[in-house]
């Protein structure tokens, strides 16, 4: 995991200034785990926006985008 890295990185008496991911899921539960680590973190896309734009050009339904968000919900981590 990217946490795992990060505490490899810091290891090594190294400093970890933020951790950075091209996307992410975005569950509800992501930004405590990285603030109990010590770390912060920062996503450049996210889920809810690439529904967004899918669903604004018409590659994916209004149903679709429900059905991902619900699934969305039934993950824990």
């Amino acid at each position: 995991s990217s946490i795992e890295a990060a505490q490899a990185i810091t290891s090594c008496e190294c400093e970890v200034i933020n951790i950075i991911s091209i996307f992410s899921y975005d569950f509800e539960n992501i930004p405590q785990i990285f603030k109990k680590a010590g770390y912060t973190y920062t996503s450049l896309t996210n889920l809810n926006s690439l529904l967004t734009v899918a669903e604004g050009q018409s590659i994916i339904t209004k149903e679709q985008v429900e059905e991902i968000k619900t699934w969305k919900k039934t993950i824990t981590l």
